[in-house]
């Protein structure tokens, strides 16, 4: 069994992965409501864990980051 997919990498790369994961997803032409991001963020984590194991603990954590930092980077916004 291979290492968790969290352990030797630097947590911002990894989250910079996922959030370009999400934002392809995503329809950037119009104003997208939070509940859609955050369907597209479990999405996400969702296709990752199937690769690998990701505690539950963490994957709220990294739900709650990448959609803090989608909106705080105004990646998003109109």
């Amino acid at each position: 069994m291979s290492a968790p997919w969290w352990r030797g990498k630097r947590m911002e790369n990894w989250k910079d992965e996922l959030q370009a994961l999400v934002v392809q997803g995503l329809d950037l032409g119009a104003r997208v409501d939070d509940g859609v991001i955050l369907d597209r963020i479990d999405q996400v984590l969702t296709s990752q864990k199937r690769r690998y194991f990701l505690p539950l603990s963490l994957r709220f954590r990294y739900r709650q980051e990448l959609f803090d930092s989608l909106r705080r980077l105004d990646v998003l916004s109109e």
